[in-house]
């Protein structure tokens, strides 16, 4: 058994150094031949390692392991790093039986999905308006499966990573959609307005002015902007009305806030 601390300071010989709880163990699993399972809301590495805790205390009482090192040893793993790992597979393995494919939310083909997240489709330019006596373009109508997923289904089930060429890398675990016009009208607090008839009140109508926006980079989404390059550099207000809303999420599998 032997320690190296590299933090030396004048000669290598002087300074003092202190270990302390420390536990050596013959890597034997109380767990490894035992079926077991637990429940709990979130599959966080804190819930798993309390239900693996639980279970050693409950039906292993001899079992000298405590959580973490059963782990190691149930894993054939050597640090906390490679526990969490494990812990995120079989966490997500868990979320992906009970999942809801990210397709099922607009019903539609992946090319309108796309073309959405692309800033097109008639959900991101059709305007609020009335023909032949009712209102068309309605986006609590047409898009009430989004509505539905919120209220219904986000709380309990995760949804599949969407497959598409916008979310395929996404280094910084953090996702923003703006609106740079209200096609809804009376709703949202923008201007698009009923009166004095669909057609004309939202007509350029802008959104619920919320964020501001300093420049743009098409070269960073190439196939969204249909450009190859180029930038665009706003100031005092030129942007106009924009609308924007976003999430972050964690980059461990282990972190229940990751199925998203």
């Amino acid at each position: 058994l032997g320690f190296v601390q590299d933090n030396d300071q004048g000669h290598f010989l002087a300074g003092e150094s202190s270990f302390s709880n420390i536990e050596i163990f013959d890597g034997v699993s109380c767990l490894e031949d035992t079926d077991f399972e637990f429940n709990f809301n979130e599959c966080t590495i804190d819930n798993f390692l309390y239900g693996v805790e639980s279970e050693l205390n409950t039906n292993h009482e001899n079992c000298v392991n405590n959580a973490w090192v059963e782990l190691v040893t149930l894993f054939g793993v050597t640090d906390s790093a490679e526990i969490t790992e494990k812990v995120g597979d079989v966490c997500a393995e868990a979320y992906a039986a009970m999942q809801l494919s990210f397709e099922q939310i607009t019903h539609d083909k992946n090319q309108f999905d796309e073309e959405f997240f692309d800033g097109g489709s008639v959900w991101n330019y059709g305007k609020q308006t009335v023909q032949y006596g009712e209102a068309t373009n309605v986006l609590s109508k047409d898009a009430v499966m989004v509505a539905v997923t919120d209220t219904d289904v986000a709380g309990k089930r995760a949804i599949s990573w969407p497959t598409m060429h916008n979310f395929g890398e996404c280094d910084l675990p953090a996702a923003m959609c703006c609106w740079v016009a209200d096609r809804q009208a009376d709703a949202f607090g923008g201007t698009c307005s009923s009166s004095p008839s669909y057609g004309e009140g939202c007509i350029d109508a802008d959104p619920d002015n919320n964020s501001d926006l300093c420049y743009v980079d098409f070269s960073r989404s190439k196939r969204s902007s249909h450009v190859q390059d180029g930038y665009s550099i706003y100031g005092n207000g030129a942007e106009g009305g924009l609308n924007c809303h976003g999430f972050a999420w964690s980059n461990l599998c282990s972190e229940g806030e990751s199925f998203v």
